[in-house]
């Protein structure tokens, strides 16, 4: 059995209100050459029993063996790590919070840019949604940035922070959940995963990515 092309990496704590609508829309995607990797973080409000009854079960009415269920009682930077170690040999990771949802095309629109721009990473946008207005699997939005495979590559170089500053403004991300990146990164010695980060976890590695790697695409 070939390896999956991307390991798909959640970190859960008291999701029990969201990560069905999560793992559905992972499961709906029109890309489906991924894996699933929940690492729960000891969840207090059935979260843990809800996705291994539904999803890991062979009997759960949603089973489905490309998701693995974890869990383990440490911070979030290591959770992620913990999941990391655990991922096949796949080429691209994707970190995704438990409270979000993916449309059907992402992953494979995410796939087609990175293959396409030979780039490390690939950052995106995201529709930002509150727990009372529903969220609706399929239901469009207007965004105002898509991903576009055939743009050319960014490389940052010189200046780097202050080009970081004026290209975060809505383009560069910082929060892991809104990139991927090649899975080798983290394996040859490129960029570290630390189990406690000196900074907000999502800032340490926005600026390890931004003085590591060699390219970026938006």
């Amino acid at each position: 059995m070939s390896s999956p092309k991307i390991s798909i990496i959640i970190p859960m704590f008291n999701a029990e209100d969201f990560i069905e609508t999560c793992l559905d829309s992972i499961l709906r995607q029109t890309f489906q050459s991924f894996e699933v990797i929940i690492v729960d973080d000891c969840s207090t409000d059935g979260s843990f029993e809800l996705v291994w009854e539904k999803y890991c079960v062979e009997s759960g009415e949603k089973f489905d063996p490309r998701i693995k269920l974890f869990r383990i009682a440490k911070d979030l930077h290591f959770t992620i790590s913990f999941g990391m170690s655990l991922s096949s040999e796949s080429e691209y990771v994707y970190w995704l919070d438990d409270d979000d949802a993916l449309l059907p095309n992402f992953l494979e629109i995410m796939y087609n840019a990175i293959e396409k721009s030979g780039a490390d990473v690939v950052h995106m946008n995201a529709h930002y949604n509150t727990k009372d207005q529903k969220f609706k699997l399929g239901e469009k939005f207007a965004v105002e940035k898509k991903i576009d495979a055939n743009s050319q590559p960014r490389f940052l170089d010189e200046n780097l922070f202050k080009r970081a500053m004026f290209e975060s403004t809505g383009r560069l991300n910082h929060v892991y959940w809104l990139k991927i990146m090649r899975r080798k990164l983290f394996f040859d010695g490129t960029l570290p995963i630390p189990a406690k980060p000196v900074f907000p976890g999502d800032s340490y590695w926005f600026l390890q990515e931004l003085c590591l790697v060699k390219k970026i695409q938006v």
